[in-house]
């Protein structure tokens, strides 16, 4: 019951019932369709409900598949309420200049509208989301890159969220993917996993076969702390992944060293009131690193500022998702400027930010494509 009994719940629920009511009142006004109408915003209700305030470490196939529904009606209610609000905007702007013959054609062909737009841009979000991720190739020129480190070569996995819409397949191909590239360096930067090691241990088997000449190397996201962040990192380790907590390792390329750190994520706040992501604890001590090329991995790019500080010159990311799809595109993009996706700078330090391998929630794409990115260093000046 206290899943139920809680300020956001109540909030929450009226919203539901508040978007509800418009979307039946514009659509139709058939009961039959109405009760039609709202099994997806039943689905979306119950998701706070029954997966985040969940174990998520471990829930079973019941959740997983429940998940998958409420997630896809999530969407397409998402792109049902972006079709439907212009075209009611656009009859209201016709209404007030006069034009109320053409606002109630408007009015009429809203409703068969509404439904044709958002069942087309679910369908072309779920294909995008699923085909697999696209190769990103990303050139980085920097003036502090030691010429020995020119064209250092690194594959950047973030946000893959094998769980209950990224399964063995998807990873097996980004493996292969990643493994074709022969990088330097093969690198996840969190929210690998989106479940327990009991559901999803079979679709992560594949993570062992990841090849780079220096290693791959792994640090976590929010989502990896919800599904049970200790259990995970020994489970990595098992795979042969190595796993930067707070940490670094110096790398020989070319017979130069360089240092790579991770950070842990923001959220692990939330498990452990002693720990927290810090650049310099990662970094080490600054006099015997300062003439090595310092790469941090952060999955919030929120960190940059914290990184730059540190003496990082270059920080790569993921979390933002580009925004997954439209019009969250648009509102991520609003509250991560300037490391929203892609290439920026935080002083001296380049920030790249990955729109990530796979998908959350929604298995939708929109206005950003899953992208496997490889990231070719080169000094500025060779």
């Amino acid at each position: 019951m206290r899943r139920f009994l809680n300020p956001f719940v109540f909030i929450f629920t009226f919203i539901i019932i508040a978007c509800y009511s418009y979307a039946a009142h514009q659509l139709t006004n058939n009961l039959f369709a109405q009760i039609l109408l709202a099994l997806p915003f039943i689905a979306v209700w119950l998701v706070p409900i029954i997966v985040w305030s969940g174990d998520r470490a471990e829930s079973g196939e019941g959740t997983h598949i429940f998940q998958i529904c409420a997630y896809l009606s999530m969407g397409w209610l998402n792109f049902l309420f972006f079709a439907l609000i212009p075209l009611n905007l656009l009859s209201l702007g016709l209404g007030l200049s006069g034009q109320k013959d053409l606002a109630l054609r408007v009015d009429v062909y809203t409703p068969p509208l509404t439904y044709a737009l958002s069942i087309l841009a679910l369908g072309i979000g779920f294909w995008r989301a699923t085909r697999g991720p696209s190769l990103r190739e990303v050139r980085i020129d920097l003036e502090t890159l030691p010429l020995a480190l020119n064209n250092l070569r690194i594959v950047q996995i973030s946000d893959l969220h094998v769980g209950p819409t990224i399964h063995k397949k998807y990873v097996e191909k980004v493996v292969a993917q990643s493994n074709a590239l022969e990088a330097d360096l093969i690198v996840l930067t969190g929210d690998i996993v989106d479940g327990s090691i009991r559901d999803l241990k079979e679709h992560t088997a594949a993570l062992a076969n990841l090849k780079a000449k220096l290693g791959v190397y792994l640090i976590l996201g929010n989502h990896d702390y919800y599904s049970g962040a200790d259990a995970w990192v020994e489970e990595f380790r098992a795979l042969g992944i190595k796993v930067l907590l707070n940490s670094h390792v110096r790398l020989e390329h070319a017979g130069l060293e360089f240092m790579l750190a991770g950070v842990l994520d923001p959220a692990v706040k939330a498990f452990s009131k002693e720990l927290k992501p810090d650049p310099a604890l990662a970094r080490g001590d600054l006099a015997s690193s300062e003439s090595l090329f310092r790469i941090l991995l952060a999955h919030n790019p929120k960190l940059a500022q914290e990184a730059a500080r540190a003496g990082f010159h270059l920080q790569v990311s993921g979390h933002t998702h580009a925004g997954q799809f439209i019009p969250w595109t648009w509102i991520t993009k609003m509250i991560h400027a300037p490391h929203y996706a892609g290439l920026s700078q935080e002083g001296p330090m380049w920030v790249y930010v990955s729109a990530g391998t796979g998908s959350w929630g929604p298995p939708l794409r929109l206005g950003t494509s899953p992208e496997l990115t490889l990231l070719s260093l080169h000094n500025r000046l060779a």
